[in-house]
């Protein structure tokens, strides 16, 4: 296997099962490895029960790519996969991992999905958006952008706000009133940081501010994935979330 030293030395954000067996090194602790386990698996169960084996026909595309760890499984089930990463250092090892899998169907860009020139990004047929928008000052832009590029799916997971908000708030006038459905909230992020955001301030959404935006973007079918058998504790306390979203 080429460069298997160097993919060894270097500390990983994910393990990596390496094709000879061997697993890389990481730094996170058990509980986020199984975080990153029980998001796998829902990708490759939701792979397996929306397109099957048509998948070797079709395209993903994964926004926050980060080191390859869900993008990897994208290019060994689907024809074509663009992965989209902003920070240099996880794109330029996400390139090795690649390579040491021999695999030539993945097209990355080293940017923010704001950023990307259009003519750079193409539709797919499922999109995968894992761990990104509650690291935003704007992340309602980024749905917004990823709901356009998806044809049929998107697979989205994020922190949220242990709590729902109904409301209604005076519109133009006290005569005149609009319904709050949702809320996000001010988090502190550490753009400095190897899974920081890019600004220091995030915007973390309530789970009825998801399902609103999600709607009104154009998802007529929305699910939370909710397998108790494997779920993590945070999903379990209702402080991470995954959505299918179809439309």
């Amino acid at each position: 296997m080429r460069n298997q030293k160097a993919l060894l030395d270097r500390n990983w954000f994910y393990e990596f099962e390496l094709p000879n067996g061997i697993k890389t090194k990481t730094d996170c602790s058990d509980g986020v490895r199984q975080l990153h386990l029980f998001r796998r698996t829902v990708l490759l169960d939701v792979i397996q029960a929306h397109f099957g084996d048509r998948a070797c026909n079709l395209s993903a595309l994964d926004i926050g790519s980060h080191e390859g760890y869900f993008t990897l499984e994208l290019a060994k089930r689907f024809k074509s996969v663009q992965g989209i990463e902003k920070n240099a250092e996880s794109f330029s090892a996400s390139k090795k991992i690649f390579d040491a899998f021999g695999l030539d169907n993945i097209d990355l860009i080293c940017n923010d999905l704001l950023s990307v020139e259009k003519s750079r990004l193409k539709m797919a047929d499922l999109v995968l958006l894992y761990g990104v928008i509650y690291h935003l000052e704007d992340p309602i832009s980024l749905l917004r952008k990823a709901a356009s590029l998806a044809s049929r799916v998107l697979l989205l997971e994020t922190q949220i706000l242990n709590f729902d908000m109904e409301a209604k708030i005076d519109w133009g006038n006290y005569e005149s009133q609009k319904n709050v459905t949702g809320v996000f909230g001010v988090v502190s992020d550490e753009p400095e940081a190897r899974e920081g955001g890019q600004t220091e301030i995030a915007l973390v959404p309530s789970m009825n501010a998801l399902y609103a935006v999600l709607n009104a973007m154009g998802f007529s079918t929305i699910t939370k994935i909710s397998d108790s058998s494997r779920m993590c504790e945070q999903f379990y306390r209702d402080r991470r979330v995954i959505l299918l979203c179809i439309r």
